[in-house]
């Protein structure tokens, strides 16, 4: 079955106009139920008071699959990224994911990203850009993990 990476939980979300935002079954689903509305949910680990901590200067990798329904309208549409912050706390720098704002079937999604040098913690987060759509977006089997190299090359 599908879910959401279990270390996962919703910290908060920021809701402007008509939004909706619901984590069930493993599932984030983010609908704009009318226009102007917008909704940004940062996802974080349970077990680390609200931090994801990254290791800096090193390839990372964010996975997701994404539905999404476009019931009227077009415009920015939903998307995954992260916020980058240093180890004093001031923000630094972020990342994200091409939005997408058509009707899909579940599709799997892969962001690659090296962490700034001086960044130690991000937030991760889903965002729904309502402003002039009107549409429903279900993220699940979402997983933010170092990458790995592939193991190809010359054998002996």
């Amino acid at each position: 079955g599908t879910s959401t990476n279990p270390l996962f939980a919703v910290r908060n979300s920021v809701t402007a106009g008509s939004t909706e935002l619901e984590l069930t079954k493993g599932k984030l689903r983010l609908s704009s139920k009318g226009a102007g509305g917008s909704h940004y949910a940062t996802l974080y680990p349970n077990n680390t008071g609200g931090k994801i901590y990254l290791t800096p200067s090193t390839s990372y990798t964010l996975e997701y699959d994404l539905e999404t329904v476009v019931n009227s309208g077009s415009g920015a549409g939903v998307n995954m990224g992260l916020d980058f912050f240093s180890g004093t706390g001031p923000y630094v720098s972020s990342t994200t994911s091409t939005a997408v704002n058509t009707t899909t079937s579940k599709t799997h999604y892969t962001k690659v990203f090296t962490t700034p040098a001086n960044a130690v913690t991000a937030n991760c987060y889903c965002s729904l850009n309502g402003a002039s759509v009107i549409m429903d977006a279900i993220f699940s089997n979402i997983q933010l993990r170092p990458t790995v190299a592939s193991g190809r090359g010359a054998s002996a």
